[in-house]
């Protein structure tokens, strides 16, 4: 079990949504936090939100490596060695074939997505694997388990693919260290996630607005709430829980890609036989 009072948290993404509900669950349980997030106004506000904690909280793109040694050097010096990191940031993109968006979206989101979570480790882990103690939470998606069919979200949902392969890998390379890893797939959950293009940098094309498929806003029609997920994210990181998922009626589909992924290992055998 993990024991959150008084323990130091780090979320990245905490100015809203899963990030914002992820960190107030983590203040009811007693936990200092060093949260940070592009958006300052957004992260104020959660800190505003926030009366019982001890917090460290500091403005950045993920993609200013300086920032974000500096981010983490502060939170140790005030709070003490980080205990739990949650890799929530993340931006979003829909509507667009996985074809015909331009590479420097590619780029944009991958390192934001994977990249962000990457460096974060670089950081972090090593120093809890030397304690040998620590848990690292990394938010994917469902859509980095399967595609979402009719959500046009090839970007989004490759680069949360990316970052379920690289939590396992983590897993593996720090089995017996002492440190916990949990992989979160949430289904939907109410942020502006999908919105995330007006945050889109100048050097990768500047600010733009595109409303969700048809097929993503239904699921957000369904979507939680960020309190609610923090809320159920938190109880799954005290029982230390290895794979979070929130939506049972994606099941059938997760179910679906893998009998087809079995069914190629079945066609092995045809061949074999049919040689």
């Amino acid at each position: 079990m993990t024991n959150l009072s008084g323990a130091v948290v780090a979320i990245t993404g905490a100015g809203g949504g899963i990030g914002r509900g992820l960190a107030c669950a983590m203040a009811r349980r007693g936990a200092r936090l060093a949260l940070c997030d592009l958006n300052e106004g957004a992260l104020a506000e959660t800190i505003r939100s926030i009366t019982t904690s001890t917090i460290v909280g500091r403005a950045f793109s993920l993609s200013d490596a300086d920032a974000m040694v500096s981010f983490f050097d502060a939170a140790e010096q005030e709070l003490g060695a980080i205990e739990v990191l949650v890799n929530n940031a993340g931006v979003g993109y829909n509507g667009v074939a996985a074809w015909e968006a331009p590479l420097n979206d590619w780029i944009w989101v991958f390192e934001v997505n994977v990249l962000g979570a990457v460096q974060t480790c670089r950081i972090v882990a090593p120093k809890m694997a030397a304690r040998g103690a620590g848990h690292i939470v990394n938010v994917a998606s469902i859509s980095g388990l399967v595609i979402p069919e009719g959500v046009k979200h090839g970007i989004y949902g490759a680069s949360k693919h990316a970052l379920v392969g690289f939590t396992e890998a983590l897993r593996q390379d720090l089995a017996g260290a002492g440190v916990r890893v949990t992989l979160v797939c949430p289904s939907g959950v109410k942020s502006e996630l999908p919105r995330s293009g007006r945050n889109r940098p100048e050097k990768y094309g500047g600010p733009f607005e595109r409303p969700p498929s048809p097929a993503l806003a239904a699921m957000l029609e369904r979507a939680m709430s960020g309190d609610d997920f923090g809320e159920l994210l938190v109880s799954a990181i005290e029982r230390d829980e290895e794979i979070v998922v929130t939506g049972i009626e994606d099941r059938a589909e997760v179910e679906a890609w893998h009998k087809r992924i079995m069914q190629a290992f079945d066609n092995l055998g045809t061949r074999s036989a049919g040689a």
